[in-house]
């Protein structure tokens, strides 16, 4: 379990939902070891490379749904 409904924050079923499908494929995991382990690059080209903007977009994708963690995921 990666989210649960917040009440005045998100009740939403199928958004949940899709937050612990993404969880339960492991694509938290594979952004926290991008953001983590990959090299700063200027660009792309290299596949275990990111640049900036790549970073910054990941980062947003693992934080948007923070209102709605489990507090075990979080820990």
């Amino acid at each position: 379990m990666y989210a649960v409904p917040r009440i005045r924050k998100c009740t939403s079923k199928v958004y949940i939902g899709c937050i612990d499908l993404f969880g339960n494929s492991g694509c938290f995991d594979h952004i926290l070891d991008l953001l983590s382990n990959a090299k700063l690059m200027e660009s792309c080209d290299d596949g275990s490379a990111v640049d900036v903007s790549t970073m910054g977009l990941l980062s947003k994708c693992i934080t948007l749904p923070h209102t709605v963690f489990h507090k075990s995921f979080i820990v």
